[in-house]
């Protein structure tokens, strides 16, 4: 898995789902899945409340192991 990029250091290149570390208001954060839209520079990941401080790609999808 890649290292978590600061969203002040920069943001995902196109519009696509992300892992997001959010801050939440009263001081804990929380990683949760969200969609970065390029056009507007944003985050949705459904709760206004969040501030998203860091993002990741999404790891690849588990593949089993050919038996």
């Amino acid at each position: 898995m890649s290292d978590w990029i600061p969203v002040t250091e920069r943001l995902p290149e196109s519009s696509q789902f992300v892992l997001v570390t959010c801050y939440y208001f009263d001081t804990h954060n929380e990683t949760v899945e969200a969609f970065y839209n390029e056009e507007s520079q944003s985050f949705w990941e459904g709760d206004l409340e969040r501030l998203v401080i860091a993002w990741m790609p999404l790891p690849q999808p588990y593949q089993p192991s050919p038996q």
